[in-house]
């Protein structure tokens, strides 16, 4: 389908970018978000306020990946490769899209991914943050198990969304770990959200843990994510904290 560069109005998820986490992966797994509660992708790439102030300081320097070399950076140089991003995002965008014949859009806003509003809107299935990838991740070349982060608050779209990301590792052995929203594990992992995992393919095992344990999984040093799934019944300044936390996509579901 063609770009429509109004607002999303009916049932949408949104994708969230900046210039430290663009993935093609991402975008891609963000369409099929889309796609399969058969809405519309609403993208918005952020024009890091922080990184357009330090490119202006006289003590910023930029080093070529190929050279090594420095080279002095300013705003408008700084800018200019913004602009050159959103147009590789878009274009992904637009190819991914018009694979999957559903409906997108796409903005560029300036300011910061963290402190963008967190609560999503009525119309909003999904709202997915593209986390910078975890350089200690091995490459998809060696097998290995997949982790994918599950924060549950009782949210209706939380069993869906798994599925989903689910259907990407079909190959692979999966561990989630669950986090429910009560003080003893168990309290939020139902029957039918166990007997759902189970059923998908590949090998899922689940692990499940209280709530009060969240913040000792995060700070395992040694302990990184393909994904995380959490509701928006999340309190804000834990949300912010596994945020800031992970180096993996994130889908926030309503």
């Amino acid at each position: 389908m063609n770009e429509d560069n109004h607002q999303p109005q009916q049932r949408s998820v949104i994708l969230r970018i900046d210039a430290g986490s663009f993935s093609v992966t991402t975008i891609e797994l963000a369409v099929q978000m889309a796609a399969s509660v058969h809405s519309r992708l609403h993208a918005m790439f952020i024009e890091d306020e922080d990184l357009l102030h330090a490119a202006g300081l006289p003590c910023t320097r930029e080093i070529s990946f190929s050279t090594a070399r420095e080279r002095p950076t300013d705003v408008e140089q700084m800018q200019r490769s913004l602009r050159s991003m959103a147009e590789k995002i878009k274009k992904s965008l637009e190819q991914a899209s018009e694979r999957s014949q559903i409906a997108w859009s796409f903005d560029v806003i300036r300011g910061r991914m963290r402190d963008l509003e967190l609560t999503p809107e009525l119309d909003v299935v999904f709202t997915i943050f593209d986390q910078a990838i975890s350089p200690k991740a091995p490459s998809k070349r060696y097998r290995r198990t997949r982790r994918i982060l599950l924060v549950d608050n009782q949210s209706p779209h939380l069993t869906h969304a798994l599925q989903v990301v689910l259907q990407n590792f079909a190959r692979d052995l999966v561990e989630v770990l669950h986090i429910n929203p009560g003080d003893q594990p168990g309290a939020g992992a139902t029957d039918d959200l166990l007997r759902q995992i189970q059923q998908l393919g590949g090998w899922v095992s689940v692990i499940d843990l209280a709530h009060d344990q969240l913040a000792a999984v995060l700070a395992e040093s040694d302990k990184t994510f393909d994904c995380a799934i959490i509701s928006c019944h999340e309190d804000t300044d834990s949300l912010r904290n596994i945020l800031k936390q992970l180096q993996c996509p994130v889908i926030l579901v309503s």
